[in-house]
């Protein structure tokens, strides 16, 4: 009884310690602040309803769980850094009030990876969900089954957060109030780099399947662009492509996909690489310091907990508001455009890759094909604005 209420007061002797850290408070209330701009941002470009350049309601499954998925994660994040400012800044009367409850930053933590599980599980699907449409399917762009495809996405990311909790869950001091806001202590150093390990491994699968996916679509599309050129006699002949208009369309589709989340996964999946690696070494020296330094050194090498804000400007200007904002698309100002109902979007998109592909290529053009700027679509509320460069 005795070495509980010891350690009980040492406990809330180094809780009123951290709270007298001027710069963790000036870190706490930086991130803080830079998730709820997230948040902010997020409402705005809900409110804006800016729609993503993508046709089949597969895809946009995946992306729009994306978004929700990061929107979750700023919010998660808020709230998080909202209650340690409190805890720390607030002039209790007992050291002891300003211990963590361990039920409620188990549950933040465990619903912050599922988040996080659930945006790498979306990347992994896209893959699999674009290869079976180039690969598989024909006409592709005339089925829609996004149940099956949240379905899928839900159980991946199910999967995936039961391993991060069973691996979180040992060494969890379930009965004393924390310190600190890390889920490492002295009890669970083993499952504690063994969850840094398992999250680092599922970041680099995910970057690793989108990188894959993207690149092999650039080479799919060489392969099948203009003619094939073969020698009979000394004498060249030029045989177009034999893939169908729907292979061609969907290798398009992915890779307009691709292109618009590759510097947000990129970012996101450095960042919290980066993140894991750094805690992975930190945890090493983490006995040796004072709680205050501990906590300090935490959130310097946490990267991750302002990655909502850059992913959120990095999806805003993917989808062209920022660019439009501050005027910095020459080429949407001065380009052709053609006013289209949404309903015609697809169809209209469809006809003038079926144009490129099969009427607009010839022996003598095939270079200048190789480099050439294929047509973007966009569109506002009930309008569409499709303009070639």
């Amino acid at each position: 009884m005795t070495t509980n209420t010891s350690s009980l007061l040492a406990k809330c002797q180094n809780a009123e310690l951290l709270a007298q850290s001027v710069f963790y408070k000036v870190v706490v209330a930086a991130k803080g602040s830079v998730n709820m701009a997230a948040l902010v941002i997020f409402v705005f470009l809900a409110m804006s309803k800016a729609q993503i350049k993508i046709f089949h309601p597969n895809t946009k499954v995946i992306l729009f769980a994306v978004c929700i998925l990061e929107f979750l994660v700023a919010l998660d994040q808020s709230c998080f850094y909202m209650f340690e400012m409190w805890r720390i800044s607030y002039p209790y009367t007992d050291p002891c009030d300003r211990l963590w409850s361990a039920y409620i930053l188990f549950v933040l933590r465990c619903f912050y990876l599922s988040c996080l599980n659930g945006i790498n599980s979306s990347l992994v699907v896209l893959c699999i969900e674009r290869v079976v449409c180039i690969c598989r399917i024909s006409n592709y762009e005339q089925s829609s089954k996004p149940w099956l495809v949240a379905a899928v996405l839900v159980a991946i990311t199910l999967l995936f957060s039961v391993i991060t909790t069973l691996l979180y869950l040992p060494g969890v001091e379930w009965s004393e109030g924390l310190v600190t806001t890390t889920a490492q202590n002295s009890k669970n150093a083993g499952s504690y780099r063994a969850t840094l390990c398992y999250l680092f491994s599922i970041e680099m699968l995910a970057l690793v399947c989108f990188l894959a996916l993207h690149n092999w679509c650039l080479w799919y599309r060489k392969r099948i662009r203009g003619f094939k050129t073969l020698k009979q006699r000394n004498q060249p002949i030029h045989i177009q492509s034999s893939q169908s208009l729907s292979v061609k369309f969907q290798i398009e589709e992915t890779i307009r996909t691709t292109s618009l989340f590759l510097p947000i996964v990129l970012v996101k999946c450095t960042c919290s690489a980066l993140s894991d690696a750094a805690a992975l070494v930190s945890s090493s020296i983490w006995p040796t310091l004072s709680i205050g330094n501990q906590m300090i050194m935490f959130e310097a090498v946490y990267i991750n907990g302002t990655l909502p804000f850059f992913i959120v400007l990095l999806l805003i200007y993917g989808m062209g508001q920022m660019r439009q904002m501050f005027c910095c698309s020459k080429e949407h100002q001065s380009s052709q455009i053609t006013i289209l109902h949404s309903s015609q979007s697809q169809d209209e998109y469809f006809i003038r890759l079926k144009q490129m592909f099969e009427t607009g290529a010839s022996f003598n053009n095939t270079r200048r094909l190789s480099g050439f700027n294929w047509p973007r679509l966009s569109w506002n509320n009930q309008t569409a604005n499709v303009h070639q460069r």
